[in-house]
């Protein structure tokens, strides 16, 4: 037998009676979760940069009030999913994790345990498919693999009768597209296939087959262009979209009749702009809500849903919300909230005692392997002197010749394993730290390789990712423990793929780029400031003083990438232009779509790009001395 959605057991879709008597005894009786526990709600929060996953609890006001698992999980998924469903073979519900790494071409299937929140690999499919969705029709559930690209193949599988994964294959096809929003809605007993393009705003319904396969088309038509995020949800019966432009801050909310057709619109507003998540959650049937995440400045929203399907009062709005999440998805009917506590984790017995920690001491990484213009560049702003002054201990991790004084107390070669080596010695000897990144950085971590021909290879050695560091730092004196005081980044993407895993091993204060870090200058400024005795948080503000010789050579180098702006004419300005030529240029240098802000000028995203997420005390000073 297949899987199916414990929503659809007792349907007029079953065989017979006998089966519906069955099933109902097997619902009331044998289902691991009692009424009460149906109604709480589990929201999976995603960073594809560190890795991190983490399962959080809500309350019946969609407001986080527990976590059940966090730990540094796999990096780079372009989407992931949490899907529930019941096995008739083992008569347990199965809660899944869909994600997908498009790059690679690559679709996984993890299944979620239920009591500790790990993530188990139930099924993987390399080198074809980018993306993978699940959806039900007439009480028969399928997975939907699709390629993301104009031709893209897809296939549609009926679900294996053991575990949740694609069993036999149903159909398959190419000519698929690119589509921004992708998904699968139920309504009036019938299951929808809806496609939206926020590039060219065709929109295309199709109604599915109970044999899996893709129907009629229901529309088929062009809508407005850019809505980012795409929200159906239903309250009393009634069926409504809410549609969200994250460049804008315009929201929409429509009713949706038959066959999905857009109805009346209810309601429209403007946020405002860097929404770029959206997701829909019921506690029961009187509490709908939607919780919302900005990237810009990385809050989070909870917002209720009225009868009418309106979007009513805020029930959360919290900016002390991690920071970097990328992905998030709601699972309702996950357990008792009376109930909800975080997991418990086997805790070593071994940890060292300690820390000490009574001397400072700083650890300075300055490594690069770019061309002798930017090797110049970088090597007159950067004066590693002002990290060594003043410490009782300094080690100079680099690839650059160092005739400065106070000369560090040890110069050693910028590798991964003396950047570990280093800091274990240094707190096994009493010292807390101070860290200064001056490298390379990609989205998985700081890059410790050689840059060649502007690619990185992350799966080489010397990349330090998130779970590197918790794995090597926190078994030492145990989580957050670790004498870090500050960690100050300049790698790219240092913000959102490490700053958090240097706070969970005991980091006080930690900055880093959030995404492409176009400011090289920042070190100097902000280690004079720190020299002289500033807060954490204002050394960084000192840190931002004199940037515009980095935005110039900025400027300066778009002129050796005109091959890339082969469809535009005149003169482009990469600072204060906005516009595709421009997206174009800063994408030739590494800038995903995804972290580009598509109505800010090419200077206003080189300092969003750049702008340091700070995480921790923001009060702490060189001389202060913290306690672990």
């Amino acid at each position: 037998m297949a899987l199916v959605p414990i929503s659809v057991y007792i349907t007029k879709n079953l065989i017979d009676m006998k089966r519906t008597l069955l099933l109902l005894v097997l619902f009331l009786f044998l289902s691991p979760l009692s009424t009460a526990q149906e109604n709480a709600e589990l929201l999976t929060l995603y960073n594809r940069y560190s890795g991190k996953l983490k399962h959080v609890y809500l309350d019946k006001h969609g407001r986080p009030i527990g976590t059940l698992k966090e730990n540094y999980w796999r990096q780079n998924m372009s989407t992931l999913h949490t899907k529930r469903v019941y096995n008739y073979a083992d008569e347990n519900i199965h809660y899944l994790l869909l994600c997908s790494k498009r790059n690679s071409k690559k679709v996984y299937i993890y299944s979620i345990n239920k009591n500790n929140g790990n993530v188990n690999k139930q099924w993987g499919h390399e080198d074809r498919y980018t993306d993978i969705r699940m959806f039900v029709v007439d009480g028969k559930q399928f997975f939907f693999l699709s390629e993301h690209k104009k031709n893209g193949r897809y296939a549609i599988y009926s679900l294996d009768s053991e575990i949740p994964k694609p069993d036999d294959k149903i159909t398959s096809g190419n000519k698929w597209g690119e589509w921004t929003y992708f998904d699968f809605v139920t309504y009036d007993d019938k299951t929808y296939m809806v496609r939206y393009s926020y590039t060219t705003g065709d929109l295309i319904i199709n109604e599915m087959r109970s044999n899996g396969k893709i129907g009629k088309q229901v529309k088929n038509t062009t809508i407005d262009k850019s809505w980012t995020s795409f929200v159906f949800y239903k309250v009393d019966k009634k069926l409504f979209l809410m549609r969200l432009n994250r460049n804008t801050g315009r929201m929409v909310v429509n009713r949706v009749g038959k066959n999905l057709q857009f109805g009346k619109k209810i309601q429209e507003s403007s946020l405002s702009k860097g929404w770029y998540h959206a997701a829909y959650a019921k506690k029961s049937n009187d509490d709908h809500h939607i919780i919302f995440v900005n990237r810009r400045d990385d809050r989070a929203v909870v917002r209720t849903i009225d009868n009418d399907g309106k979007l009513g009062k805020v029930t959360y709005n919290s900016d002390a919300w991690e920071k970097g999440w990328t992905h998030m998805s709601a699972l309702t009917h996950w357990g008792e909230e009376a109930n909800l506590k975080p997991a418990t984790t086997s805790r070593a017995t071994n940890y060292r005692k300690g820390p000490k920690a009574n001397k400072r001491a700083s650890l300075i990484v300055f490594y690069n392997d770019d061309k002798p213009l930017w090797q110049l560049m970088q090597r007159i702003q950067v004066q590693e002197e002002y990290a060594i002054k003043n410490y009782d201990r300094s080690i100079l991790l680099s690839n650059k010749k160092y005739k400065a004084d106070p000369k560090p107390y040890k110069k050693d070669k910028a590798t991964e394993e003396n950047f570990f080596k280093y800091l274990k010695e240094l707190a096994e000897d009493g010292y807390y730290i101070d860290i200064f990144i001056i490298t390379h950085g990609s989205r998985y971590g700081i890059s410790m390789i050689e840059f060649k021909n502007n690619k990185y290879a992350p799966d080489n050695e010397g990349t330090i990712r998130a779970r590197e560091i918790v794995d090597k730092l926190s078994p030492i004196y145990g989580p957050g423990k670790f004498p870090i005081r500050t960690v100050f980044m300049l790698n790219c993407w240092g913000g959102s793929s490490v700053a958090q895993a240097f706070k969970d091993v005991g980091a006080k204060s930690v900055c880093g780029a959030r995404y492409l870090n176009y400011l090289f200058s920042r070190f100097t400024h902000f280690a004079k400031a720190w020299q002289d005795g500033e807060t954490f948080d204002a050394a960084i503000d000192y840190a931002h003083k004199d940037d515009w010789l980095d935005k110039n050579l900025v400027a300066a180098n778009s002129a050796q990438k005109k091959k890339h702006w082969k469809k535009c004419k005149g003169y482009i300005d990469v600072l204060k232009d906005k516009g595709n030529c421009v997206r174009d240029y800063y994408q030739s240098m590494g800038t995903w779509r995804g972290e580009w802000l598509y109505d800010q000028t090419g200077e206003e995203n080189i300092e969003f790009s750049s702008d340091f997420f700070v995480l921790g005390d923001l009060n702490m000073t060189k001389y202060t001395q913290p306690k672990w």
